[in-house]
């Protein structure tokens, strides 16, 4: 791939990241997701293992800790809401393509 096709790439995700943001649809993705992780008490897990970890870390080491949470928490997204968030992404840029 030539640079200047993955310049045209990064601007056109760049153009629909901005129009998703723009339209609030992105904000509505981030609110259903919450709504489902919270209910299937996933936020509960991260939190309570980010305490765990925290509590057993001495010295506290702020980007030690940031990074075992955000790893624990990419390994437990369950892959249902996982997939359920791309076909939600997937379907505005197609919408914003056929534009």
């Amino acid at each position: 791939m030539s640079t200047s096709t993955g310049d045209d790439l990064e601007q056109i995700q760049d153009q629909l990241q901005d129009r998703m943001i723009k339209s609030g649809e992105w904000s509505r993705i981030q609110r259903s997701l919450q709504v489902k992780l919270n209910e299937m008490g996933w936020a509960d897990q991260v939190l309570s293992h980010a305490k765990e970890t925290a509590s057993t870390q001495n010295p506290l080491n702020f980007d030690s800790l940031q990074d075992n949470v955000q790893e624990f928490a990419s390994n437990t997204l369950p892959a249902d809401v996982r997939q359920a968030v791309l076909k939600e992404i997937q379907a505005y840029v197609r919408s914003q393509l056929q534009q």
